[in-house]
């Protein structure tokens, strides 16, 4: 087979000779179809302006219709001419665009693009979008492509690559040159003949030069008309292979003694213009000591790859990895590491040769570079490259002489490459020789891996889609080729060869053992003889994707999509050694002993396992994604870091190990700072959100969201008494941190999308921000928040603001690159540098003594600064290369001692610093602690005696001036006399909770158990069966309104028909066994609450049932004649009647009533029946006669009632959905609003309906949905909709019109309310807007709507209700609370779960109420009069189960993290009193024991494990389940307190004893059932050895099950429904159990009643300890009933 390869498209040849100039369209034949390619409306026309041909180019899509200079797209004109002259005449009032592409002198192409379609100049990507809007004249475009990349900082030019000319536009010439022309000095054949009039074309350079610049031209350049023909420019060589001098390599980039692998740009020399000259003039010192000043020490992340990129070296010691751009060389028993810098992008594939003297790399991207490092020192060898992108596979050769390398070849079009195999000599590069290329061999099928064989010298195996080849190479007459042969794998084709391995390679070659492994997407191994090229067998080893093999001497380890490693004996009998991982495993390992695997999962772990032991230690932890803020705590050797996978981490500066985690699903913190006294971190969020969180328990304290958009900048006081945030909307806040963080004050201080950035000052008393339009620096009052001063930038955009440690300076960094020192005695700018990066600097910091400076910008360049009296300067700065991408953040260690650095890419840099940062500045701190002192004198008077509360892990060594007045300022002064004084131990009492935490949870098991959680793996575990265990979250409804396009306010029914019971028997009032008590619940539904303002009462739907509540007495009724849950309410003008309206499930073919009530009674008047469908919206007329019933969108049916008569006065069917109606003032007129239209309707005498529909002028009629309106009595409409946006209309006999408009900003309104000269508007945000203007302007649009005011909510109000003055109102949110504001700030009057409810429980006195829920709240009531007492929010994971102390002092609830928190139940503040990890998955129940001694916690994979909450040990219980179920309940027995039982979701009942001597549980019995579903049960309180079961494995009913015969002995099925809960009284003979629809009491199996009161299927049910009292809950909804027998 022939391996030469063929060239289908010619190669453009440029000019011979580019001077002067080069006409395009003729040397490269523009006319002929080998010259150019046109798409779409691109023709030759006669112009006849200027009397000559050119090109017409037109259509209304840019992109189809345009001309391309050359014909291939990955052709290039290789043009060197600085300047390009375009002839042009743009077409009026038409968009236009041209690209340049152009090649810059690290080979990059740039696109820049010239068009009128742009505003400003910005680059984006490889995009310059550069704006030109031209005349209808012919012009000379002249474009200086030199300088339009240095503006924009670009690169360098090298040379002109295409031009691409997009419609509308007539194109004449196009031609390069290296000399500037002028509209008189042009080259005649471009001269416009027949425009000899001035005014009559046009000539245009660009980019546009200032008159600076211009009169810098005319001044250095030569006349036009005699200027020389330029100097013919060296063609550019591209050395293919490249020697590289052999030096040592270092982490440092310096002018006279490193070399940057990145294109070298010249910086300008220092040129301030506030500078004196003769400041100027002095002579800048070159002195930088020591130098490097830094050395890279540890790198913190791991660059998951399907495989390749991990590896043991031969010792055994250590393993090689990579990290974005870095090659990491790390001993994983001592933790030290070496690096390998030189990649400029993440390195995708590295290789050892086999005698480990050359180490292979190569980089990710187009046209990737190989590097090969000597192992032994470090130092890179050579630099080559081959490829066109995808390089995925190096291997040595078992000699170490040749080397494979597999990439793709870019062939025809970009889109379709092939693959190319090269193989390189590298026997001499040791020896200071080249490598050469032997040979190459490109070809079409897919391949995945390729691998040279042990077994021969010049054989090579590849796999692939649907192939495995067997290559061999061959020298043929002194010339390399390489043949292929195709392995037949028959039926098997259709596989996915992922990967390879060899029997016998890692414990000595075995010339007998020649099998090769390969793996599958599908999870097969497949073993081939490469004796006789036959699939021997064919092992199915997963069920996912198998991403890695390894096979040895003696086993075969696998590692797989399913999170899975398995170590396999070599008969794959079976595997004797399996690990599950937090995400899939992709890179895997072995020593050469066989002793240890090193494993790499896609979440960025590197796991060592042991096996002999079967030990396992996670070594390497890193981020997922972008590392976003940093932040060092002050007090012990840690530090935080955030990311945009929603990670916030703590970790240790000594071991570089992750000690805390915190989760927040979907959401980034933007920036973290620590409190300076507290073990604490205040968070900015992505959505304007402030969050405290504790690090020791790993909980959230306090959540502020006071911005309305990201949170860019957070930072403490000094003192730690405040906390300040400035956000991107241009608001910095201000929070009292000894007052749980309230705000206290907000200051607007630029324009949203402004820049923005704090800096508090040393003394705390000044905090530094940026002003309006980032054009200036502004100081505020830390106390007062009031301006102290404002100093102009001199025209420059401010980006970071620093104080100055030292001096009273503020440095700020300017969008440029170039730092301003502002002195604040003088109150202005003192000192300008020159640019110090090429790109933006997105992190500064200072050390100490103010000597040095830390820089890190977009370049991915770390750079130290020594600052002198002139400030930087290039001459005294050290660059160090780690990041491949931007730094974000780079900070000095509070010790002074290290740098941390973390940026786009995963990797976290920790460097050593070398110089001396801490000098000796006593005079200046002996200054600073006279002003403390004076200062503090006299407040001395006033001080407070609050205790501080010591952080946890405080240095214990603390001198005794610390616990003075002066302890900041002498802290900070011992801190740098003292450098480098070893931080003291954590306090013992402290060291449980580390240790306990010191492995966090994986973060794909806390997303998998916090979003979407699962408790069984069992097949047979249907979703159905999962309902009935548990579920979080149930997002069908929410699918299915996005598919319809339906606004959040619209009804779109319930979830599904619930399954109710076939015979019901319920009691008369005066017979019931149970009377409820108390309902409370999340109200889901829109406008689904009431306020009687007059009458104090508060009405809701919360499911099927209404509850009318006095907010005084908090007296509840409960109105119950709905069958289904309720979707809307309305309440006559008068308060006299209420009407409700029902919703139907989806698919059912049940009617949806209509109740009319009287409201004072609570008793039913009227049953309308009419509706098919669930019910919208119902609206009464002004005098309490006519209802409007509007149906949803599956029938949009509008329906007029005589509510008296209960007849129906008028029905129309609509054609589009309506979502809110409104009477008029008039009987019959009313307003409706839906999708496209406002629709005014009109009730004639024959009961007829007319209507007119209108659209607001600038809304689309196909998208807009107007979503809710208010009608005044003047007849004046007012509509929101869907776009946040309101209208405002008058309806009149005579027109109907729009009158005015308006923009909220909301969102999606959901509520509109208009009273008197106000409107109140409601939408996606938490707040309430009310809008004002003068009474006597509201029909008229003379004068604006006016936001007066905004009330601030914990959510997004849904509904919405206000008295008919509007003085006073109650909304309810969407976080369950409930709100009553007037003049004064709001009032929570009610709280509830926004999610479903998950478990409930009695404190042991009977006096308090707990229950959690999915949205991580435990919320506790009181049981007498339901008052809510605390909630606790300590963690954003879903608390799955919980129970009360012994003592009632604390709660212990159990979360999907794996976490056990205790919940203090005394003292006024809601906090985590201690936290414990109980393993690595979730805990699904939880119980104390009978002596309250320990807690046993059951897990989500059927394990139990007891809790002694005095010493936090976490013992595991001996007895085990072996099925994959989850706990689902525990039981103690009452008569005999040493049982205790356990349920799991798998139907599985386990009992066991415990032993008080051993504090061991012995198993004494285990059954299961016929259904694999969840099951649960309690010991009867009646009879010793009786359990009651209940649940799906059980079936109809409830089970009586007799320990000692270990078999059922009686059933109860009269009840025709499963139970889905079950809890029996402790003082008689009740069983309460849980069905779909109802509530059971079971009266000692004999008989039973029907409860209802919940619209949703029961999940817990719960006794009270004296047995009065029962609590249920299903969904959102938690009802408790008084027992009365």
């Amino acid at each position: 087979m022939s391996t030469k390869r063929t060239t289908t498209e010619p190669e453009v040849k440029p000019p011979t000779c580019q001077s002067p100039f080069v006409n395009v369209f003729k040397h490269f034949a523009v006319d002929s179809e080998r010259g150019s390619f046109r798409e779409g409306n691109v023709e030759t026309v006669m112009d006849k302006i200027i009397g000559k041909k050119v090109y017409r180019i037109v259509g209304n899509v840019l992109a189809a219709n345009y001309l391309r200079i050359p014909l291939k797209a990955n052709q290039s004109l290789q043009l060197t001419g600085r300047y390009v002259y375009i002839q042009l005449r743009a077409i009026p009032d038409r968009f236009y665009i041209l690209h340049l592409y152009v090649t810059t002198a690290d080979e990059r192409v740039l696109d820049i693009s010239i068009t009128n379609l742009f505003k400003e100049c910005k680059v984006i990507g490889n995009v310059l979008q550069y704006p030109c809007h031209l005349t209808g004249k012919w012009t000379t475009l002249c474009v200086d492509l030199v300088e339009m990349l240095n503006r924009n900082k670009c690169g360098r030019f090298h040379c002109l690559k295409s031009i691409q000319i997009c419609s509308n536009i007539f194109v004449r010439d196009v031609f390069t040159s290296e000399s500037v022309y002028t509209k008189k000095t042009i080259p005649k054949h471009f001269v416009f003949p027949l425009l000899q009039e001035p005014d009559s074309q046009d000539f245009l350079q660009l980019p546009v030069l200032d008159n600076k610049e211009k009169a810098e031209r005319n001044s250095t350049e030569p006349n036009d008309a005699t200027a020389k023909e330029p100097a013919r420019r060296e063609p550019l060589r591209v050395q293919q292979i490249s020697q590289i001098k052999r030096g040592k390599t270092a982490s440092i980039l310096n002018r006279a003694h490193a070399k940057d692998p990145r294109p070298k740009t010249s910086i300008p020399q220092l040129n301030s213009s506030i500078s004196s000259d003769q400041d100027s003039k002095k002579k800048i010192s070159t002195t930088f000591s020591p130098e490097p000043a830094m050395d890279l020490r540890f790198c913190i992340g791991y660059t998951s790859k399907t495989t390749g990129n991990m590896i043991w070296t031969r010792d055994c010691r250590s393993i090689i990895y990579s990290c974005a751009a870095k090659i990491v060389h790390m001993n994983p028993d001592t933790g030290s590491q070496k690096f390998f810098l030189g990649h400029t992008t993440p390195i995708s594939v590295i290789a050892l040769s086999p005698d480990e003297s050359i180490l292979a790399s190569c980089q990710e991207g187009k046209d990737p570079l190989v590097r090969l490092w000597e192992m032994s020192t470090g130092e890179c060898l050579a630099v080559f490259g081959g490829h066109a992108s995808d390089v995925q596979c190096i291997d040595f050769n078992l000699s170490g002489n040749w080397m494979i390398t597999v990439g793709k070849e870019g062939k025809g079009s970009t889109k379709n490459f092939n693959n190319l195999v090269i193989l390189w000599d590298v026997s001499q590069v040791l020896k200071g020789g080249n490598v050469m290329k032997l040979v190459e061999h490109s070809f079409e099928p897919s391949l995945n891996k390729m691998r040279f064989v042990p077994f021969e010298e010049a054989c090579l195996v590849s796999c692939g889609i649907g192939n495995i080849h067997i290559w061999r190479i061959k020298n043929v007459r002194e010339k390399y080729e390489v043949r292929r042969m195709v392995l037949h794998l028959g039926p098997h084709a259709n596989q996915v060869f992922v990967d390879l391995a060899f029997e016998g390679v890692l414990g000595g070659v075995d010339t007998f053992a020649r099998s090769i492994y390969s793996c599958t997407a599908s999870g097969l191994l497949y073993q081939i003889n490469f004796t006789n090229r036959n699939i021997d067998q064919i092992y199915r080893l997963h069920d996912d994707s198998i991403n890695s093999v390894v096979v040895t001497d003696g086993f075969c380890v696998t590692g797989s999509e399913d999170r899975f490693l398995r170590v396999w004996p070599l008969d794959f009998s079976d595997y004797f050694l399996e690990a599950e991982h937090a995400a899939p495993v992709n890179a895997l390992a072995v020593s050469s002993d066989c002793l240890r695997i090193a494993i790499g999962t896609a979440n960025g772990t590197i796991g060592i396992m042991d096996v002999p032991t079967h030990g396992y230690r996670t070594v390497v932890r890193s981020h997922e994604s972008v590392v976003l803020a940093l932040a060092m705590d002050p007090h012990n050797r840690e530090f935080t870091t955030t990311a945009s996978d929603g990670t916030i981490r703590t970790w240790d500066l000594d071991s570089f190990e992750q000690l805390y985690e915190f989760l927040a699903p979907g959401e980034h913190a933007l920036c973290v700072a620590y409190h300076p006294r507290k073990y604490l971190i205040a968070c900015g969020f992505e959505d304007g959100a402030v969050r405290i969180f504790d690090i020791a328990s790993t909980s959230q304290l306090f959540e502020h969201k006071q911005h309305r958009s990201k949170v860019l900048s957070i930072s403490f006081t000094m003192d730690g008494e405040k906390l300040f945030s400035a956000g991107q909307d241009g608001i910095i806040c201000v929070y009292d941190a000894v007052r749980n963080y309230q705000p206290i004050k907000s200051i607007s201080t630029a324009f949203a999308g402004d820049e923005i950035d704090l800096s508090i000052s040393p003394n705390g008393k000044y905090i530094a921000t940026i002003g309006v339009g980032s054009a200036s620096l502004i100081i505020y009052n830390t106390d007062s928040m009031e301006k102290c001063m404002e100093m102009p930038s001199n025209g420059r955009r401010i980006r970071l603001v620093k104080f100055a440690p030292i001096k009273n300076y503020v440095y700020a960094m300017t969008r440029d690159s170039r730092l301003q020192s502002y002195d604040l005695n003088e109150g202005r700018i003192v000192q300008e540098s020159s640019p110090l990066h090429l790109d933006n600097v997105n992190t500064m910091d200072f050390s100490d003594n103010g000597n040095f400076l830390l820089t890190g910008g977009n370049d991915g360049i770390l750079k130290m600064w020594a600052l002198g009296k002139q400030g930087p300067h290039e001459a005294r700065c050290q660059c160090f290369i780690g990041h491949s991408s931007p730094i974000n953040r780079a900070l000095f260690t509070p010790d002074k001692k290290q740098v941390v650095s973390v940026g786009s890419g995963k990797g976290i840099l920790v460097w050593d610093l070398l110089v001396d940062t801490a000098e000796d500045v006593s005079d200046y701190i002996d200054r600073l602690i006279a002003e403390k002192v004076t200062a503090e004198s006299q407040q001395l008077d006033g001080a407070s005696d609050r205790p501080e509360t010591p952080p946890p892990r405080w240095p214990e060594q603390q001198s005794e001036e610390t616990e003075s007045l002066l302890e900041e300022l002498l802290r900070f002064k011992q801190q740098i006399v003292v450098h480098g004084q070893d931080q003291a131990a954590a306090p013992a009492e402290y060291t449980s909770n580390v240790e306990a935490f010191s492995e966090p949870s994986p973060l794909q098991r806390l997303r998998e158990r916090a979003m979407n959680m699962d408790f069984s793996s069992s097949a047979s575990m249907s979703s159905q069966n999962l309902e009935n265990s548990y579920s979080f979250i149930d997002n069908e409804v929410r699918a299915e309104q996005s598919q319809m396009f339906l606004p959040l306010i619209h009804f779109s029914g319930t979830r599904r028909p619930a399954k109710r019971a076939e015979r019901k028997y319920v009691a008369a009032e005066n017979e019931a066994g149970i009377r409820m008590s108390h309902i409370s619940g999340y109200m889901q539904m829109h406008n689904c609450m009431l306020w009687h303002p007059d009458a104090g009462m508060f009405t809701t739907a919360i499911g099927s049932n209404i509850i009318v509540e006095d907010l005084h007495s908090r007296k509840q009724k409960v109105l119950h004649e709905h069958e289904e849950q309720i979707s809307c309410i309305a309440l006559s003008p008068g308060g006299k009647w209420l009407a409700t309206g029902s919703g139907v499930p989806l698919g059912s073919k049940t009617s949806a009533p209509i109740f009319i009530w009287d409201y004072d009674s609570s008793m039913t008047v009227r049953r309308l029946d009419y509706h098919q469908e669930s019910i919208q919206s119902l609206a009464w007329s002004r005098d309490s006669t006519l209802l409007i019933s509007v149906g949803n969108c599956e029938h949009p049916r509008i329906v007029v009632w005589n509510v008296m008569k209960g007849s129906i006065v008028a029905a129309s069917d609509c054609n589009r959905v309506i979502h809110d109606v409104k009477f008029c003032r008039s009987l019959n007129e009313f307003v409706s609003v839906g999708h496209e239209f406002v629709t005014f309707w009109l009730l004639n005498e024959d009961s007829t309906l007319l209507m007119q529909e209108l659209t607001a002028p600038g809304d689309d009629p196909g998208n807009v949905h107007y979503t809710c309106l208010d009608v005044t009595g003047d007849n004046v409409v007012f509509v929101g909709s869907a776009n946040g946006c309101v209208t405002q209309w008058i309806a009149s006999s005579e027109q109907n019109a729009l009158i005015d408009t308006w923009e909220t900003g909301q969102g999606e309104l959901t509520s509109i309310f208009s009273r008197q000269d106000k409107v109140y508007t409601c939408g996606q945000h938490p707040h309430i807007r009310v809008w004002g203007k003068p009474i006597d302007s509201l029909t008229s649009n003379s004068v604006a709507w006016q936001m007066i005011r905004q009330i601030n909510l914990d959510g997004p109000a849904k509904s919405l209700s206000l008295d008919e003055r509007g003085s006073e109102g109650v909304a309810s949110t969407t976080c369950g609370s409930l709100w009553h504001f007037g003049e004064d700030p709001p009032t929570r009057i009610e709280s509830g779960h926004s999610e479903e409810i998950l478990d409930v429980a009695y404190s042991d006195d009977g006096e308090l109420l707990a229950s959690c829920a999915a949205d991580g709240r435990v919320m506790v009531w009181t049981v007498k009069g339901a008052q809510h007492l605390k909630s606790f929010d300590g963690s954003r994971h879903p608390c799955l189960c919980i129970a009360f102390a012994p003592t009632g002092s604390s709660i212990i609830a159990g979360y999907s993290d794996g976490v056990a928190r205790e919940l203090a139940l005394t003292g006024s503040t809601s906090s985590v009193s201690n936290a414990v990890l109980i393993d690595q998955e979730a805990i699904t129940a939880i119980s104390y024991s009978s002596s309250g001694h320990y807690i046993l916690c059951g897990l989500q994979k059927g394990g139990v494990r007891a809790l002694k909450p005095q010493r936090n040990e976490v013992n595991a219980i001996t007895c085990m389940f072996v099925e994959e179920g989850a706990i689902l309940s525990m039981s103690y027995s009452s008569n005999h307190p040493d049982l205790w039982l356990a349920t799991s979701s798998v139907g599985t009942l386990r009992v066991f004893k415990y032993e008080s001597y051993s504090g061991r549980s012995e198993l004494i019995l285990s059954d299961s059932f016929a259904n694999s579903a969840p099951l649960f049960a309690e010991f009867s309180r009646s009879q010793q050895s009786m359990i009651i079961l209940g649940g799906m494995a059980i079936g109809v009913g409830i089970h009586f099950y007799d320990i000692e015969a270990q078999r059922v002995v009686k059933k109860f099925t009269e009840m025709d429904q499963i139970a889905t809960c079950l809890s029996i009284s402790p003082s008689n003979y009740l069983v309460a159990i849980g069905t779909e629809d109802c509530l059971v009491i079971d009266y000692d199996a004999g008989t039973f009643q029907d409860f209802a009161g919940h619209s949703h299927s029961l999940k817990k049910l719960k006794f009270a300890s004296r047995g009065d009292m029962i609590v249920s809950s299903g969904s959102t909804e938690m009802v408790t009933w008084q027992v009365c027998l």
